[in-house]
């Protein structure tokens, strides 16, 4: 045999034991795979999720549990599915979005699971990752910790659903915000932080829902004119006759439509407050204050009417510049409409929670919506999916 054919195999003969030693000896794991001290954790977390209102037996725990007694292989990639599951459903990311009724509109963000497991495990960051996978604020910890309290007990169903609304927020909570209740029908207007106004609302009532969804406050709108719906217009005002839609401001556009002109009788009083959404919904003030003085204030078309409107479009244009309160007052009194351009434009949230903390306890509400009922079904299901 050549010389130069028996060096390869001599080095290959060589060195073949030293690679099973050095793999022996070294203790490490594979690219992504987890160590088992991480997967013990794992398993605990996931032990746990119930506590978070995730229904026993999710994230396939009994057969994750069957297979490790056994030595069963596939116990590793078990855990690692379950894990990747379960970093999802604290994202809000379980209900797929498929099943969700069109007007629940605050959709999670993206989050991909796999990709950050893999980043955490590279990293050895593993348990911390995944104890920073549920909602690090206040208001997820202090419903997580009175579900916990309340387990078997009929509020804690109201619970569960609520903590599923709060994993469908982003988690950069923007400290100045306008947060609108809709099952409560209050508002409120956050700076830094902190509570600047509140105040009541009246949202959409049974069958025309006030829609969940985040967005930002960007236009304001002086003496704004009302476009109605063709429904509402079709079904409830042109049937009133020619005399009400004239004695009432009504007037038919070139395209056919009907719109009230603007005026302090107008269905949007003197000022509303556009965001971009996908439901032609906004915020807007009201000449019909009766509703205010009312328990149950689920009487709009799907707007949110406000009971100081004025007050908080003051304060959003004294940060205006070139606007003050008599700039204000001199356009609502000359009738104009007129639309103002926010340079910093306010993020605003539409959220629908039943309970709701209130100085250290928790207040339950009505769900107006049946929407609690509908979201666990729905939470259920995912999770068994998931098995």
């Amino acid at each position: 045999m050549h010389r130069k054919a028996v060096l390869p195999r001599l080095f290959l003969a060589l060195v073949a034991p030293l690679v099973l030693v050095l793999s022996a000896c070294g203790g490490g794991h594979a690219p992504n795979t987890l160590a088992k001290r991480d997967a013990n954790y794992a398993v605990e977390v996931l032990e746990r999720a119930p506590e978070h209102g995730f229904a026993e037996g999710s994230f396939n725990i009994a057969a994750i549990h069957a297979a490790r007694t056994s030595h069963d292989p596939r116990a590793a990639d078990l855990v690692r599915a379950a894990v990747i599951d379960y970093a999802r459903a604290q994202h809000g990311l379980l209900i797929p979005a498929r099943s969700r009724p069109e007007a629940w509109g605050m959709k999670a963000p993206a989050y991909d699971a796999k990709a950050e497991l893999e980043a955490a495990i590279a990293h050895k960051q593993f348990r911390q990752w995944l104890d920073a996978q549920p909602p690090s604020g206040p208001l997820y910890a202090t419903l997580q910790k009175a579900y916990v309290a309340a387990r078997g007990a009929p509020q804690a169903e109201t619970l569960r659903a609520n903590l599923e609304r709060v994993r469908w927020l982003p988690r950069d909570e923007q400290p100045t915000r306008v947060d609108v209740n809709i099952a409560t029908a209050t508002m409120a207007y956050f700076v830094d932080g902190q509570p600047r106004m509140t105040m009541r609302t009246a949202s959409g009532k049974k069958g025309d829902e006030t829609p969940m969804l985040t967005s930002n406050i960007d236009h304001i709108v002086l003496n704004p004119p009302w476009n109605v719906p063709d429904g509402i217009a079709n079904e409830e005002l042109r049937p009133k006759g020619a005399r009400y839609l004239a004695a009432n401001h009504f007037t038919t556009k070139d395209d056919g439509r009907l719109m009230q002109l603007p005026g302090p009788d107008s269905a949007l009083g003197l000022v509303k407050f556009d965001f971009d959404n996908p439901y032609a919904v906004y915020l807007h003030d009201t000449p019909s204050k009766a509703a205010f003085g009312r328990d149950a204030r689920a009487v709009s078309h799907g707007c949110v009417r406000l009971e100081r409107a004025m007050d908080l479009a003051a304060i959003f244009l004294e940060a205006q510049p070139g606007w003050s309160v008599e700039r204000i007052n001199d356009v609502i009194a000359s009738g104009e409409t007129t639309t103002v351009k926010l340079d910093r434009p306010v993020p605003v949230r539409l959220l629908y929670l039943t309970a709701v903390p209130n100085d250290g306890t928790i207040t339950y509400v009505d769900d107006v919506y049946g929407w609690d009922g509908q979201l666990l079904q729905l939470l259920d299901r995912a999770s068994k999916a998931t098995d």
